[in-house]
């Protein structure tokens, strides 16, 4: 035993100088101190080891100035991105102080994407109510100008009072509150007296709420102001038919498949309407349907009157008549010089009149029969339709018509 106790005590102090030899003095480490630097082991297979990666912060993205996102709003909003236009506001929003101008703007932008409560939500609010009530500046009431982002950043309402009230009048038509629809309807036709359409989108109106006296009178203000709007005729018709006079309605319905060839709802109506005991059908909860649902501020379909939309080829008039006013409606109008107007037409591809909307007239700036008979006779222009692409499309020319004393 003390041989071999003797030999193993020997053999470790061999490994233990062979081991000093080895190892480098100053790397010597005692127990309770603290490594240096730890040794490079090689993985073994099967074995991962976690390396820690140093991680560097990137710098901050610069926020977009409030005027740069009020830009791509409206650039969105001129190629029909209502939903990206609506998110870009919605930033803006953020940054500004509270606009009424803004919040309309943002309001048919979620309206014209699909999101009908979020608009209706926007538009219900003390800050829209004011603006509603708003109508005293009588120099504010024209259309927002192409260039319009200025007005939503400066923390004062802009607009006409108009705008406000159609809009909140399509929403509740859409969200079927026929009675709200109806009391804005009535302040539109209040701010534009002298439009066919406004009296249209009361006539829907009221005849939805159950007034059918004022829905007739606006149906026939609206045919005899506007005398080529078919959504007009096809509602006389509708309210004809329901008072029990199918002649009157049928002529109502021929009148409107006449205008417009495209326009379904009266097609359908006529036959049924020369069928003994058929129910008269439901009243529209539109007012305008087409091409000409342009005009409707909540609808997607485009162009809109304050968008520009670039094109190749601006629309040109190929024909103007301009047939002279009767001599009764001149003796009414007095005139002394030339009156010059300038009136709104949608232009189709072939280059025909859709639709004409005129500038804001008080009531009693000239008679009813005779924005008719300007109506009447822009329906007969012929234009050269806007070119885009190297194809006809759909477009706003601005016409300037002249009535002589």
């Amino acid at each position: 035993m003390r041989y071999h106790a003797r030999g193993l005590t020997e053999f470790v102090a061999c490994i233990a100088m062979l081991l000093c030899l080895l190892v480098p003095c100053g790397h010597a480490q005692s127990p309770t101190s603290k490594p240096h630097a730890k040794a490079k082991i090689p993985p073994r297979a099967g074995i991962h080891r976690t390396t820690r990666v140093k991680t560097v912060s990137q710098p901050a993205m610069p926020r977009r100035k409030a005027v740069e996102i009020a830009s791509a709003a409206r650039a969105f909003e001129e190629t029909g991105a209502y939903g990206l236009a609506a998110a870009a506001l919605r930033e803006l929003r953020g940054r500004v102080t509270p606009d009424a101008d803004l919040e309309l703007a943002l309001a048919l932008d979620e309206a014209r994407s699909g999101q009908g409560d979020s608009a209706w939500a926007r538009i219900d609010t003390p800050l829209m109510r004011s603006a509603l009530a708003d109508t005293s500046v009588v120099a504010r009431r024209a259309e927002y100008p192409f260039q319009r982002e200025p007005l939503w950043m400066n923390g004062r309402f802009d607009g006409w009072y108009w705008y406000v009230a159609r809009t909140r009048a399509e929403l509740s038509l859409a969200r079927g509150e026929w009675r709200p629809a109806l009391e804005a309807a009535l302040v539109a036709v209040s701010a534009r007296p002298l439009s066919g359409t406004e009296f249209l989108l009361l006539g829907v109106c009221a005849g939805r709420a159950g007034e059918t006296e004022l829905a007739e009178a606006a149906a026939t203000a609206a045919s005899v102001l506007e005398p080529a709007l078919p959504e007009a005729q096809y509602l006389r018709g509708l309210l004809a038919w329901r008072a029990g006079q199918r002649t009157e309605a049928q002529r109502r319905f021929r009148i409107a498949a006449d205008l417009d060839s495209s326009y379904r709802a009266p097609a359908l109506a006529l036959p049924r309407a020369l069928l003994p005991g058929i129910k008269p059908d439901s009243l529209p909860t539109v007012f305008l349907t087409g091409a000409r649902a342009c005009l409707v501020l909540t609808s997607p379909v485009r162009p809109k009157l304050e968008e520009f939309v670039q094109m190749d080829e601006a629309p040109g008039i190929l024909s103007r008549p301009m047939p002279p006013l009767p001599e009764a409606l001149k003796r009414r109008l007095a005139l002394t010089k030339p009156m010059q107007l300038y009136v709104h037409v949608l232009v189709s591809e072939a280059g025909l009149p859709l639709l004409t909307d005129l500038p804001y007239l008080p009531r009693d700036a000239m008679p009813a029969a005779v924005v008719a008979h300007i109506a009447s006779a822009l329906h007969q222009w012929r234009f050269r339709a806007p070119v885009r692409l190297g194809q006809p499309k759909r477009g706003w020319a601005t016409v300037e018509y002249t009535l002589q004393p």
